[in-house]
């Protein structure tokens, strides 16, 4: 980025100047435009020379087309990291793949609407600063996997696949295996997850392009296994993987290495799966652990408040019976009549004495329903 302004420099390459003044006075207020190169020569040089955060370019133009110039960056270490979006008023398979095969980031067809190209322009900047910053962590974990399975036989490397999955936590864990998986093959692959918990691209060097994303999406409805040229993708319902540099001149190994793709794809939706389950039931046993938290507290209130009451009542009745008691001597009273009172006071307190201690059993009930729920919530 400039360190004047803080905004990443685009530099817009195409042959139709009223095409290219309109497209910079769209993207002046975010970005940085640096002139705009009017073929595929120019901007080739002006690229080498200024180095660009981003490269905006048409497809169609006299000496050197977008793809040329995007090839011929990719090829030289010091702009094979400058991200390259496309623009086309083609927007076939065909057109696609050929922008990922030179090593296009994205593909927008023309005409394009300003609010979409300045989110893609966005996206692919983003994506491009946290491939640079993960490029090193993947490659050392790229290294590791392949020692590690590096003496097993081309079955036995999808067993250890299978086994190792069970470790993997998320989608992302899993699609890095994945990849690690198919390189032991010998494989240049990427992966795309769909599940519950989201949508995830990757390829071995980090988060896949929006071009690449845009393609795996479209692998996914053409059946289970498909050829493309030199590509495979297989395709279950949480997983789509693709191969771009299969054997096609060993049929052979090209044919084991389908059926144990096929395998491993396979695990991989089941793996993804079984992700989903496990974040379900981790939702579900939270959820049950709180209302049984809540029952406990509910419960051991009602206990505390039943007892007060019984105590309560048991004292409200015999400072009751002692009053009238002491009361008989004003009321001038024979003694006949203060015992026939006496007596029905006494009955009526000891009667609802009698229901109190009933409640005991309530208050028992109360303790093994929560000896219960205690016992349920060491389980969860």
């Amino acid at each position: 980025m400039d360190n004047e302004t803080g905004k990443a420099r685009i530099l817009l390459v195409d042959d139709e100047p009223i095409s290219l003044a309109l497209t910079a006075r769209l993207l002046a207020e975010d970005y940085q435009v640096l002139g705009c190169a009017s073929g595929g020569a120019e901007g080739l040089r002006r690229i080498r020379a200024e180095l660009p955060d981003l490269v905006l370019t048409d497809i169609v133009m006299p000496e050197i087309d977008g793809y040329e110039l995007c090839r011929a960056l990719k090829e030289d270490p010091q702009t094979s990291d400058i991200p390259v979006i496309f623009l086309s008023g083609n927007e076939s398979l065909e057109d696609y793949l050929a922008g990922h095969d030179v090593g296009g980031e994205d593909f927008l067809a023309k005409p394009v609407q300003i609010v979409e190209l300045r989110h893609r322009i966005a996206h692919t900047l983003r994506v491009t600063r946290e491939r640079r910053h993960l490029a090193q962590d993947a490659r050392c974990a790229f290294n590791t996997a392949m020692a590690a399975m590096s003496s097993a036989a081309e079955f036995g490397v999808v067993l250890q696949f299978i086994r190792g999955s069970y470790n993997c936590h998320d989608y992302g864990e899993l699609a890095d295996v994945v990849i690690a998986t198919c390189a032991e093959y010998g494989l240049t692959a990427c992966v795309r997850l769909n599940g519950r918990l989201g949508t995830l691209a990757r390829n071995r060097t980090g988060a896949s392009s929006a071009l690449e994303m845009a393609i795996l999406e479209r692998m996914a409805g053409f059946g289970r296994i498909i050829d493309f040229s030199q590509r495979t993708a297989i395709s279950y319902d949480h997983v789509t993987l693709m191969l771009t540099d299969m054997p096609l001149a060993e049929p052979e190994r090209y044919g084991r290495l389908r059926d144990h793709l096929a395998v491993l794809a396979e695990s991989v939706d089941a793996r993804v799966r079984a992700l989903d389950d496990g974040m379900a039931v981790a939702v579900k046993h939270q959820a049950l652990g709180k209302v049984v938290r809540q029952t406990q507290a509910a419960l051991a209130d009602i206990d505390r408040r039943h007892r007060a009451n019984q105590n309560d009542a048991r004292m409200i009745l015999m400072n009751m019976l002692t009053l009238v008691e002491q009361s008989f001597a004003q009321l001038g009273m024979t003694s006949s009549q203060e015992d026939f009172l006496v007596a029905i006071l006494d009955r009526g307190v000891r009667d609802v004495m009698d229901l109190l201690d009933q409640g005991l059993s309530i208050d028992n009930h109360l303790t093994a329903v929560q000896d219960t729920l205690e016992q349920s919530e060491s389980l969860l």
